[in-house]
């Protein structure tokens, strides 16, 4: 069923269609693999091309899924063996299920727990399961905040029905929470973990913001969200956060295609759905054709996977540029009245994971997909191709033509290290002068980009579960990250603002902003900035708070702002206000790394003439060039972007000695405690993903037991996160160990070769402790 979900009420149970289908696969998945099992030769002899059963299994399995057939059920036996099975076990295991408890927040029909700070918040629990009253304990607490609240209600209910109840909760002022429900009912008890956030309510959205938000629509939605509902819950998510643009992402799950009589047929009714929601919440949209469908492709068979681009047959050009055509023209057409800027593919220049062809070829391919989409629209502007590499893979597309088919060239990740500059410089040595859109940045408040007028797309959420590198404004089951709160912040403040010029203070930049061309300055971002001496690691991260010093604008108070938004004015013309929430969130060892940027807003101001650090910092970093090494084994790099302008390196072929191939670090440790254990070096994602291109090692402190690192001791998305001081590869989270007062030894020492070319190699730049609370 599409777009309307059946519901009924069974056992005290409030069900979607879409539910029960999820929970018998779920729950009966051993069962149905074995029907499948007993009737495997069945099965074979009706799949086409593996009569009398050639191949393996796996390949025939692989088939299957290929070719989208799900022809096992073609045997008549088989269907109705599995059909009984199955419901003879939804059966028996639904008295047991009813009978489970089952807690959630609710607020209304939202999404998610996320409220403007001039509405009222409501929240609600829902109880699902068990039978009789329900006794409802909660706690709040503030995120780097000092507030929290606890209380306890008495849930009346006759019978085992869902019910919702209204819990006595509000928030002080802006920020971001967590929220836990414990729920009792008789010998039953459920528990719910969640955040909520309240923010600054939108600017309205306009054609000129630069502020977008990048939704890719990936097949991993929200799962509790309604999928009637989901298209009209995101965009407003979308709305209040601030966003007046959105990326969509034209993915192939997004729509259907067929091709009858030489004629290709479309059903776009899941992307229009999406489409509409974003309209009439006024946010515009920046369409994105990328993919070839395999029935266009010019490999169709091909299903090898690089990254999260998809299988190699849609990462290709079309065999038929003539079918092609007609797809992108439909597509233009039918979007002709909501979108107005198509940007062309997404980063072609980065190592095969979207585009596997030539510059020529996808020059080709911008050609036909241009005109195609010009003429289904005759107002559309043509973006792309979405470059995020070095200028020099990028180059090949510029030598091959592909400015004459582009309005604006779209880029990615130009924040952080203000990389806006080269693609301007190589646009001048081909003759152009496009103007630069960026439609993916994982920085929150792209202060550059902002400087530069350019429009940044920032990630809603990401298809993996986590991934701090990017930081995700909203977690893959919709609850607001910290993040969002700082987005919304940043959103509110700057958007109707123009950058009017920026400062450098010791240790620190200041960007300026005012309300207009000519109108002077009336607001100052702080942002800590180590200037033209080596990078320390997590220098900017551990800065706990600041004292500032500001000269107001005429007739303003000053007013600080930290990443939450929470305010603090000014007595006269000094300041002091929290700085780096990611100091305070590595305290409490809650929620996501580095979940703020380290900045402060300063309301009012015309200048800032002074800055400084307050309170010591609790990190404690060494240098792995300071240790004890094998100096004939590993050499020591200089590069200003690693901590302290080193970094240790090996690359060895011939296997170590008894004491082995590491570096042993002496560390004085203040107190006794459990700390968190960080290492800044290689990106040791790179030990996960195979075939591994760093050798594993373990870890430990003194005699103490060791710690292996390696790929199933790692998770690359929970514990590795990227745009960190001084770990410009990304700073991975080795683990947590209780130390006690004194010198402690930390050793490091590698296990085995990489996979890659069998050899000892590691890079190694500093090893950091942040006490844990």
């Amino acid at each position: 069923m599409h777009g309307v979900m059946a519901s009924w009420a069974w056992r005290g149970q409030d069900l979607r269609a879409c539910d029960a289908i999820q929970w018998l696969s779920g729950r009966y998945v051993v069962y149905w693999v074995l029907v499948l099992a007993t009737h495997r030769q069945a099965v074979v002899k009706d799949m086409p091309g593996c009569a009398g059963g050639a191949g393996t299994t796996k390949q025939r399995w692989l088939m299957m899924l290929s070719k989208g057939r799900f022809s096992w059920f073609a045997g008549r036996r088989s269907m109705m063996c599995l059909v009984a099975v199955a419901l003879l076990m939804q059966l028996a295991g639904a008295t047991a299920v009813a009978a489970d408890l089952a807690v959630s927040a609710r607020a209304g029909d939202r999404p998610a727990l996320l409220f403007a700070d001039n509405e009222a918040v409501q929240i609600s629990a829902r109880i699902v399961g068990g039978s009789g009253p329900v006794q409802l304990n909660y706690a709040a607490r503030e995120t780097c905040g000092p507030w929290t609240a606890a209380g306890s209600v008495v849930i009346a209910r006759d019978g085992d029905g869902t019910v919702e109840a209204p819990l006595p909760l509000s928030f002080p002022n802006r920020g971001h929470y967590q929220l836990t429900l414990t729920a009792t009912c008789g010998d039953l008890t459920a528990n719910e973990t969640t955040t909520a956030a309240v923010v600054y309510p939108p600017q309205p959205a306009t054609l000129d913001s630069l502020w977008g938000i990048m939704y890719g629509v990936y097949r991993g939605y929200p799962s509790h969200l309604d999928q009637q509902d989901r298209p009209a819950q995101i965009a407003a998510s979308m709305r209040l956060l601030g966003a007046s643009w959105t990326r969509l992402n034209f993915w192939l799950h997004m729509y259907t295609i067929s091709v009858k009589d030489g004629q290709v047929v479309l059903d776009l009714s899941q992307v229009r759905r999406q489409v509409d929601e974003f309209r009439k919440q006024g946010i515009n949209i920046l369409g994105e054709i990328v993919q070839t469908p395999r029935i266009l492709s010019s490999k169709p068979d091909a299903n090898d996977a690089k990254g999260d681009g998809g299988p190699l047959f849609c990462r290709v050009k079309p065999a038929d540029y003539r079918l092609w055509d007609q797809m992108v023209e439909q597509i233009a057409r039918e979007f002709k009245d909501d979108i107005q800027v198509w940007e062309v593919w997404n980063e072609v220049a980065g190592g095969g994971h979207f585009w596997v062809g030539t510059a020529e070829e996808f020059v080709e391919l911008l050609e036909h997909t241009s005109a195609a989409l010009r003429r289904g629209n005759p107002n559309a502007k043509i973006a792309g191709p979405g470059f995020t590499s070095s200028v020099a893979l990028c180059e090949p597309f510029f030598k091959a033509g592909i400015g004459k088919y582009l309005d604006i060239l779209s880029v990615h990740y130009t924040d952080r290290k203000d990389r806006v500059a080269e693609y301007q410089a190589l646009q001048e040595k081909y003759g152009l002068a496009l103007p630069i859109e960026n439609t993916e940045e994982s920085t929150l408040v792209p202060l550059n980009n902002l400087a530069r007028g350019i429009r940044s797309h920032k990630y809603i959420h990401l298809h993996a579960p986590s991934n701090n590198t990017y930081r995700p404004l909203m977690t893959m089951d919709w609850k607001p990250n910290p993040t969002a709160v700082t987005y919304a912040v940043g959103a509110h403040l700057l958007a109707a603002r123009t950058f009017c010029s920026s400062k450098e203070l010791p240790g620190f930049k200041v960007y300026f902003f005012g309300a207009g061309a000519g109108a002077g300055a009336d607001l100052a971002v702080v942002v800590a900035h180590r200037g033209e001496g080596p990078a320390r690691f997590l220098d900017s991260q551990s800065i706990d708070r600041v004292r500032i010093k500001a000269v107001p604008a005429p007739d303003q108070d000053l007013v600080g702002i930290d990443s939450f938004g929470r305010e603090t004015p000014f007595a006269g013309s000094e300041g002091e206000l929290p700085f780096s929430l990611s100091a305070s969130i590595f305290k409490e060892n809650r929620g996501m790394l580095f979940a703020a940027p380290d900045c402060v807003f300063i309301r009012g101001c015309r200048d800032i003439v002074a800055i400084d650090r307050v309170g010591q910092s609790s990190l404690i970093v060494v240098e792995a060039e300071d240790g004890d090494y094998d100096r004939e084994a590993f050499g020591a790099s200089q590069n200003p972007e690693y901590s302290g302008g080193k970094y240790l390196n090996i690359w060895q072929k011939n296997p170590p000695g008894e004491k082995g191939y590491g570096v042993d670090l002496k560390i004085d440790v203040p107190a006794d405690g459990d700390y968190r254990v960080l290492f800044s070096g290689n990106n040791l994602s790179r030990i996960i993903k195979k075939p591994t291109s760093l050798s594993p090692f373990y870890w430990s402190f003194d005699d103490g037991p060791r710690t292996q690192v390696g790929e199933q001791a790692l998770d690359m998305f929970g514990d590795i996160v990227g745009d960190v001081d001084g770990a410009p590869e990304g700073m991975a989270t080795l683990g947590t160990v209780h130390l006690t007062k004194g010198q402690r030894v930390f050793h490091l020492r590698l296990t085995a070769p990489r996979e890659s070319d069998q050899h000892w190699a590691l890079w190694i730049d500093a090893i950091a402790l942040v006490p844990v609370r």
